[in-house]
């Protein structure tokens, strides 16, 4: 990365810090199963990817919850895919999203979880995760991680095998005496 990159992520990723910290945060220490809405972010990266995570939020509606999908991709896509898409185009000089993107709505949305299964830096995923009103943030492991509440390293390649391991430690999360230690 150029040095005017590195400049901008520094600036960027100070500002959502800052931002983060001023965030309540009432869900830790709660069961995840408890979550009525949860958010899920993500990158279209490929075919096989984008269908697994779909797969995934199917699972968590089919357990009850209401589930919204968010992805980044570098060039357009069609509007019929069933998630709301952030371009490159749609954000600003720093990465984030402009007003009129998917992200403006979606900031907008009160939920108890969000997820990001990107473990690559994504600036306008992660000023979504950093600004959006979410009580708890779960997400891959990354170089950044006061950004969550609860973060994992990723077993493998294989996005199936690391969504399984999400959803098995999200599970282990029960009770108030929780302490994060992954």
């Amino acid at each position: 990365m150029h040095l005017l990159g590195k400049i901008k992520n520094a600036f960027l990723y100070r500002q959502l810090k800052n931002a983060l910290k001023k965030q309540p945060k009432s869900f830790i220490g709660k069961s995840f199963e408890a979550a009525k809405t949860v958010g899920i972010l993500f990158q279209t990266a490929d075919l096989e990817t984008e269908k697994n995570i779909l797969l995934f939020a199917e699972s968590l509606k089919e357990k009850g919850k209401k589930v919204y999908l968010l992805a980044f991709t570098e060039k357009s896509i069609e509007s019929t895919s069933p998630y709301s898409v952030i371009t490159k185009k749609e954000t600003d000089w720093l990465g984030r999203p402009k007003k009129e993107s998917a992200a403006d709505s979606w900031l907008q949305k009160e939920l108890d979880c969000i997820m990001s299964l990107s473990s690559y830096k994504i600036p306008a995923l992660d000023y979504v995760l950093a600004k959006g009103k979410a009580k708890m943030r779960v997400g891959m492991r990354t170089d950044q991680p006061w950004l969550f509440d609860v973060m994992i390293e990723g077993i493998s390649d294989d996005i199936r095998k690391n969504l399984l391991f999400l959803s098995k430690i999200l599970q282990t999360i029960k009770s108030s005496s929780y302490e994060p230690v992954i």
